[in-house]
């Protein structure tokens, strides 16, 4: 059974930046976990926004308190997101995501792979297709005995989550992912589930609707990696933003015959999901 480690010896503070909130340990050195507010619009906006990744320490918590970035350099696990840099709808929030406030010590592969194409991606289309707000909880749970990296001690944790809660359906569901390289995608869990497992009542006094999780999850249209790519009659041309594109044909046009692949955040072969998914 997992033990969810209470924060003790370092302070836990809020943290708020323009995009999320992080509920920061300072004894892991880690989120406990990081709320975003997410809706069509935002994510529409956070479309053509380009990466920064530049990772920088948070001067607003004690030297104690904080990761280093020397604590991940040559540790073997990449500074993993709690906020995705591809949730920020403008320049100051993605430069602001790269806190690492807002990072857990997380395996390559698993940041790399399912956990950005299967997690986050499958979050961000299924608030594509939401009525309003969407409230993202992501976080960490750390098992006994504990592992840590760098002079710092920042703790690796055992497994990650993200909260899905859908305010004007009042339905939420979780992603529960083992942090590891080698780890797999399994069904998504329930809210009380969650709770139960890190043992944080995130949403205190609101009992979400139940509902099949597994029909959530899979109401979210996945592309057909066999399908092949719409022909655009017209060459590749000036345009460089989800922005500038006219219809969906034409942003697949110019991320299949004109190589534009910052039209596609995520990597799930869509461009530009605001014109693609909706």
């Amino acid at each position: 059974m997992l033990d969810s480690i209470q924060s003790s010896a370092g302070q836990v503070r809020d943290i708020c930046f323009d995009s999320f909130a992080v509920l920061h340990s300072g004894e892991t050195k880690t989120p406990v976990y990081v709320v975003e507010r997410l809706n069509r619009a935002r994510l529409q906006d956070a479309q053509d926004e380009q990466r920064t990744d530049k990772f920088y320490e948070e001067a607003r918590l004690p030297s104690l308190d904080r990761a280093l970035l020397s604590d991940y350099k040559g540790s073997g696990f990449d500074r993993g997101h709690m906020a995705p840099a591809a949730d920020m709808p403008n320049p100051n929030a993605m430069a602001q995501s790269f806190s690492l406030a807002n990072m857990i010590p997380q395996a390559p592969d698993l940041n790399r792979g399912i956990w950005a194409k299967s997690v986050e991606a499958a979050t961000r289309k299924y608030v594509m297709r939401a009525s309003g707000d969407v409230f993202v909880f992501t976080g960490a749970v750390v098992n006994q005995p504990v592992s840590i990296i760098g002079a710092s001690q920042v703790w690796v944790p055992s497994h990650v989550y993200k909260l899905v809660y859908d305010a004007d359906k009042n339905q939420a569901w979780a992603f529960w992912v083992e942090n590891t390289d080698d780890a797999r995608m399994s069904k998504p869990i329930s809210y009380a589930e969650l709770v139960k497992r890190v043992g944080i009542e995130f949403l205190p006094g609101v009992t979400p609707l139940a509902r099949s999780v597994e029909a959530v999850v899979e109401s979210v249209p996945i592309p057909s990696q066999g399908a092949s790519p719409v022909q655009f009659s017209a060459g590749c041309g000036d345009k460089t933003t989800c922005k500038q594109m006219s219809d969906c044909a034409e942003a697949r046009h110019y991320l299949t015959e004109c190589g534009l692949s910052r039209l596609d955040r995520d990597g799930d072969g869509v461009p530009c999901e605001s014109l693609c998914l909706y």
